[in-house]
């Protein structure tokens, strides 16, 4: 038999993959963490060693947060308000934007060019720069 020998592109595949794997884990282990100590009873979490695994599992902390500390499920409406305001916004802007795009490709306009660069400059300008301004304007209105 024909012993294969390594080419530095194997070698190199090989060093990609393990820091592959060691960024996924530091990326998987704080996940895992916040699992493990959503389903504990409180008295697990302060216990030093922490016990990565519970001899008691309490899927009812779930229910709990749902429900909030009144019972009012005001984390799902606030979620759900999130939703409709997040697709709503979504669905206006793509529509939107399409018709713009549609309108500044079919049609020749006097003015399409200015249009198009002014359009293109307000997406060049980062929010940050106009936050604070925007902010001192809505403060200001009445």
């Amino acid at each position: 038999m024909w012993k294969k020998s390594t080419t530095p592109g194997q070698i190199g595949n090989l060093c990609i993959n393990i820091s592959l794997v060691v960024m996924a884990v530091f990326i998987l282990v704080p996940l895992v963490f916040m699992f493990t100590a959503s389903i504990m009873p409180a008295t697990d979490i302060m216990k030093l060693p922490y016990p990565w695994i519970s001899k008691t599992f309490r899927w009812q902390n779930y229910w709990f947060g749902l429900r909030g500390a009144d019972g009012s499920f005001l984390y799902i409406r606030n979620i759900f308000n999130s939703l409709v305001v997040a697709t709503t916004v979504s669905v206006t802007t793509v529509l939107l934007a399409a018709m713009a795009g549609y309108g500044l490709a079919k049609f020749k306009f006097k003015g399409r060019n200015a249009v198009f660069i002014s359009m293109m400059a307000t997406m060049m300008i980062p929010f940050e720069v106009i936050m604070i301004p925007l902010y001192m304007v809505t403060i200001t209105m009445k």
